[in-house]
């Protein structure tokens, strides 16, 4: 089976934008204290053109959601809900036991880290990620 490229470049936009929305609207506030940034660092980096921030980000997206792919495939999922079960596993054993170490942002990243790889799994086509 063949990883089906133009679905894994629409899941990592997916993903981008979620973590936009999540990280950038919902959480602003809660993650800016979390990660403790001050008043005038936020002043700086506001002044700064974010284009290399949002292309680190995209690319990060677009890795996460091609090895997704790629386990999605190895696990042989076919249905969305085997696709949802692979990444809710690969959040459990990866995102979680690795999140739990960061005491602050733990209660608001994984819920995003499983919320995005239930999306990127999402899907009407059966075949999904693959071809």
């Amino acid at each position: 089976m063949k990883i089906n490229y133009p679905a894994v470049l629409v899941a990592a936009l997916a993903h981008f934008v979620v973590g936009g929305l999540w990280y950038g609207l919902i959480f602003t506030n809660k993650f800016i204290e979390l990660i403790a940034l001050s008043p005038e660092k936020l002043r700086q980096m506001e002044t700064q053109n974010p284009t290399k921030e949002y292309l680190a980000a995209f690319a990060t997206s677009l890795v996460l959601v091609y090895v997704l792919a790629h386990f999605v495939q190895y696990t042989k999922a076919k249905s969305a809900l085997a696709g949802v079960q692979t990444a809710f596993w690969l959040w459990l054993g990866f995102i979680v036991t690795t999140q739990l170490r960061r005491e602050k942002a733990r209660f608001i990243s994984p819920e995003y880290r499983v919320s995005v790889l239930c999306l990127c799994n999402c899907r009407d086509d059966p075949r999904g990620l693959e071809n």
